[in-house]
Parts: structure tokens; C-alpha cells; sequence
């Protein structure tokens, strides 16, 4: 395009200095693009987040309880709460969610 305008004995060299120009600014915007996903990092949503502590049994189950929880309709999940606070006074001895009355199998 530009190189039209050159005049022919020129035009080799300034193509040359067009991809060379070219090339520096590809690797100045990529090295910026990088920096940016490098930034972005700590505020992605789809970045799988570790577990830095395993929780215990008993902690894993309140949480799966909780989730359940969360898909119920409001009046259920209210019942459900109360029920829960019941469980956890009997679990505070110790018990496992198989062996409080009513929960487990069979």
C-alpha cells in the first residue's frame, strides 16, 4: 500500500523497515495482552480455586446441607433449618449424619 509511494530503487528497504516495524509492535502488544491476563488472573470467575484446607466430615456435610438447602423453596428450607438445629444438638456428642435417628441408610 505505502510502498506505492516509494520509489522503486527504495522500496525493498522500506518494505524491510515495514515488517520490522511491524514485528515490534506485534511483540509490544503481545508482551501488554500478557501483562493485562496476568492482571486479570486474581478476578476470573473460571479460575479453579484451590482447597488450602480439607474440611472434616462433619464440616463437609453442614456444607452439602447448606447447598441442599439453597434449592429449596422458602418455606421447606425454614422447616429443614429447624430440623438441622435439632440434628446439630444431638451431633455435638459426637454422633455421624448415619448415626442420628432418621438420617443414613436403612
Amino acid at each position: 500500500m505505502c510502498a506505492d509511494d516509494v520509489p522503486a530503487e527504495e522500496r525493498d528497504s522500506f518494505q524491510a523497515f515495514a515488517e520490522l516495524l511491524s514485528s515490534l509492535l506485534h511483540h509490544e502488544f503481545r508482551a501488554r495482552l500478557e501483562a493485562l491476563k496476568e492482571r486479570y488472573h486474581p478476578f476470573d470467575p473460571e479460575t479453579d480455586m484451590r482447597t488450602i484446607i480439607e474440611p472434616d466430615p462433619a464440616e463437609r456435610w453442614a456444607a452439602e446441607a447448606l447447598d441442599l438447602l439453597a434449592t429449596l423453596p422458602p418455606t421447606l428450607a425454614q422447616a429443614i433449618e429447624v430440623a438441622s438445629a435439632l440434628i446439630m444438638n444431638v451431633r455435638r456428642v459426637g454422633d455421624t449424619p448415619a448415626s442420628v435417628p432418621g438420617f443414613g441408610c436403612c
